[in-house]
């Protein structure tokens, strides 16, 4: 997992590092190449076969961009059609950020929840968000480290809906921070509140529990 701070995160992202596969040939983004939840698209760790230089530059290949002042965290990403979804907090906010894969640019933050303290659970290792963001469509699921998880429209950022696993169903923040991905089960999502729900199923399109 990578650590972020507020200070000092430079996201060095070296996908469109302008490094050529074959002569004349970029980089390009297709369906095979998304990465769009945690450990991919199986959730197992393994990226579709791609085309790979087979030697690389001995300084390693160029800096295409890099992106600064992202929040601290312990968010990894997901990428799906040349977008890159993470999170991160400051001292107030837990928010979702989309970046250009191509520039690095933002192209929209959103807060979902307040930041977590040492207060909410056991921040020896630094606060911020444990969750990576899970792309299905044009949703972007997301759940924050006190447990709030939400649904944004992935070209928007804007909120769809909002639920609080320990305040709506009686979930408690375990002792490193709530720290799963929310798991997409065709019109359901997964989530694990704990305590008096061990496991629950939202609607995708509601957040409305249909199972627990």
């Amino acid at each position: 997992m990578h650590r972020l701070t507020n200070d000092r995160w430079a996201f060095v992202f070296l996908i469109f590092f302008g490094w050529t596969l074959f002569a004349g040939m970029p980089l390009a983004w297709s369906d095979s190449s998304d990465w769009p939840q945690w450990r991919g698209p199986n959730r197992d760790g393994k990226a579709a076969p791609q085309l790979l230089l087979q030697n690389w530059p001995e300084q390693g290949p160029p800096l295409s961009w890099e992106a600064t002042n992202l929040g601290r965290g312990y968010s990894s990403l997901a990428i799906v059609d040349g977008q890159i979804f993470t999170m991160g907090s400051d001292a107030t906010d837990c928010f979702v950020i989309c970046l250009d894969a191509d520039t690095g640019t933002t192209a929209w933050q959103t807060t979902v929840s307040r930041a977590g303290t040492g207060e909410d659970y056991n921040a020896g290792w630094g606060a911020g968000p444990r969750s990576t963001p899970t792309i299905d469509g044009r949703d972007v699921f997301v759940v924050s480290d006190v447990g709030i998880v939400a649904c944004l429209d992935r070209d928007t950022g804007d909120v769809r809906w909002s639920v609080d696993m320990v305040a709506d169903y009686g979930g408690a923040i375990p002792k490193w921070g709530y720290s799963e991905s929310v798991l997409v089960d065709d019109q359901r999502i997964v989530v694990t509140p704990g305590q008096d729900n061990f496991m629950i199923a939202l609607d995708r399109q509601t957040g409305r529990v249909v199972l627990q």
